[in-house]
């Protein structure tokens, strides 16, 4: 399994991208990091083609 880390360019991206993927019924969690109270957000794992047209947006973290 491999992990992949995109970027995003701020928290409204991020929850507006958690309302699309609740839509699309693809399985998600979002969280806030501590101590630092960033917010990440997790998927399951899914096929590719499932999810790539919500995700193809964001680039890779660098």
């Amino acid at each position: 399994m491999h992990k992949v880390v995109l970027e995003v360019t701020d928290e409204l991206s991020l929850t507006t991208l958690a309302e699309t993927l609740k839509q699309a019924n693809i399985d998600h969690k979002l969280w806030m990091e501590q101590p630092e109270n960033i917010a990440k957000r997790g998927l399951r794992r899914t096929l590719r083609r499932t999810s790539h047209k919500y995700l193809k947006k964001f680039k890779l973290l660098k």
